[in-house]
């Protein structure tokens, strides 16, 4: 071919196709043009200012919506995280708790270099904006720090209220999280279930069946995955097992149902095998008299007198460590109860 015949041939293609087509064929020529240009040029053109910011953008996956049933931790990506490596630790590592459900959020949320307070406190007001919209329960999400020439991971926690903290997580040579890393875990959704406590309470005389259905849900599917598990201390075990029986004796209360209180009353006995009263005498006090009360409840609407003498006992119980000159209200209350 001579040298300038494909300008010809592409003059002709042109002039041939507005002869036939008028300006559509030619518009349609154009477009071949700049597409065929684009295909061979992606690369450069991705590199362009604002194109790269569009391009990245417009390649995010939308954010992920979770499971009101299950406690939900979504991960962003990290700021100076090489191919997203330490962000593929943590989300390898927190599957392998089934107890939360654990989703990847497709942004980032950290600016690069050092986090003043006021970044930080933009960053947890962004993530709780990635919260609201997904529904989650706490938004994971830093930048990845160089010690010593190793990747180091800050991470920042956002639950959905008061509450962040942070924390740098050193993985070893099996990249596996460290004990730091599952005791603040534990303190965040501890911190979660207390808050869910709260709200029960300060919606006591309320109907709040449909929510107590969600907590329930969370609550146990949480316990269930943390027998054994690190980082979670019998103390919290307990508490725990003490918001699952109180939501439980609630929806019992509200709805009719017997099943759930007869479930509180199996939280209540477990939670009696955390706060013993060796290791925790008023926890275990408070907790015999709750015992005593959803018994109580199960004797009301059971045949016979089991349940009633169950109840009789677990107050009496409590009554050996909440004594009048010790606890005189908790005294008073429990010599209600019996």
């Amino acid at each position: 071919m001579a040298e300038g015949e494909a300008p010809d041939i592409l003059k002709w293609l042109r002039d041939w196709l507005w002869r036939r087509w008028g300006w559509r064929g030619a518009f349609a020529f154009a477009l071949s043009g700049v597409t065929l240009f684009v295909w061979t040029n992606t690369d450069k053109i991705a590199s362009w200012p604002g194109i790269s910011w569009l391009v990245e953008h417009m390649s995010r996956d939308g954010v992920p919506r979770a499971d009101p049933k299950r406690f939900t931790i979504l991960v962003a990506k990290f700021d100076n995280d090489v191919k997203d490596e330490q962000r593929k630790v943590l989300l390898h590592g927190l599957l392998e708790f089934k107890g939360v459900e654990v989703l990847p959020l497709d942004r980032t949320i950290a600016a690069d270099g050092p986090i003043s307070e006021e970044a930080e406190r933009a960053g947890h007001e962004r993530a709780r904006e990635f919260l609201k919209e997904s529904g989650g329960s706490v938004v994971l999400w830093g930048t990845v720090l160089r010690v010593d020439g190793k990747a180091v991971p800050r991470v920042w926690w956002t639950p959905d209220e008061d509450g962040p903290r942070d924390g740098r997580y050193v993985t070893d040579s099996a990249l596996r999280l460290p004990e730091l890393f599952w005791t603040d875990l534990s303190s965040i959704l501890d911190l979660l279930i207390s808050r869910h406590d709260a709200e029960s309470a300060a919606n006591e005389g309320h109907f709040v069946a449909d929510r107590l259905v969600t907590t329930v849900a969370r609550v146990r599917t949480l316990l269930n995955a943390t027998k054994g598990r690190s980082g979670w201390t019998p103390e919290q075990i307990a508490r725990t097992r003490l918001v699952l029986a109180g939501s439980l004796t609630t929806l019992s209360e509200q709805t009719g149902q017997t099943k759930p209180l007869n479930e509180a009353v199996v939280a209540y006995r477990a939670a009696l095998e955390e706060y013993t009263r060796e290791r925790a005498p008023l926890d275990w006090a408070m907790t015999q008299n709750y015992l005593g009360i959803a018994l109580c409840s199960l004797g009301e609407r059971e045949g016979g007198t089991a349940r009633l003498e169950e109840a009789v006992a677990a107050h009496r119980a409590a009554l050996e460590e909440w004594t009048r000159a010790r606890a005189p209200l908790e005294w008073a209350m429990t010599q209600n109860g019996l």
